[in-house]
């Protein structure tokens, strides 16, 4: 799937796909309540850019940690966001899934994989079911 646009910002770089967002968080980052005005940008763009249901994936390229937090108010304030997908390469995938169902609300997708492929897939697959 080819890339409609890519935002940096200076703690992220964003790439927007048909249905899906892609951030990629700088290195060190402490990503969390501060950013969420940047991201509502973004996600405001994204809007202009492409309609229906939206996917998220963090793409942790880079080793940076994510206010778990964060993800309720970006969820709350953007009903078009349905999925949340973690790529932690290397690391333990199922930890992030629980963690990230810990505190989202109810009907909402959230997977974890090693790479990226299979999650842009699996977002593509579980936005397709919500039709």
């Amino acid at each position: 799937m080819e890339s409609l646009e890519t935002i940096e910002t200076d703690f992220a770089a964003f790439e927007i796909l048909p249905g899906i967002l892609i951030m990629r968080c700088r290195r060190g980052i402490k990503l969390g309540l501060d950013h969420i005005d940047q991201i509502q940008q973004v996600l405001d763009r994204m809007d202009v850019l492409t309609p229906g249901p939206v996917g998220w994936i963090s793409d942790k390229v880079n080793s940076y940690s994510i206010d778990p937090l964060m993800v309720r108010p970006i969820q709350d304030s953007n009903p078009k966001i349905r999925s949340w997908c973690n790529v932690v390469y290397g690391r333990e995938i199922a930890d992030y899934k629980k963690l990230f169902e810990a505190v989202s609300v109810k009907n909402f997708g959230i997977n974890s994989f090693n790479t990226l492929p299979p999650a842009i897939d699996w977002t593509y697959e579980y936005l397709g079911s919500l039709r």
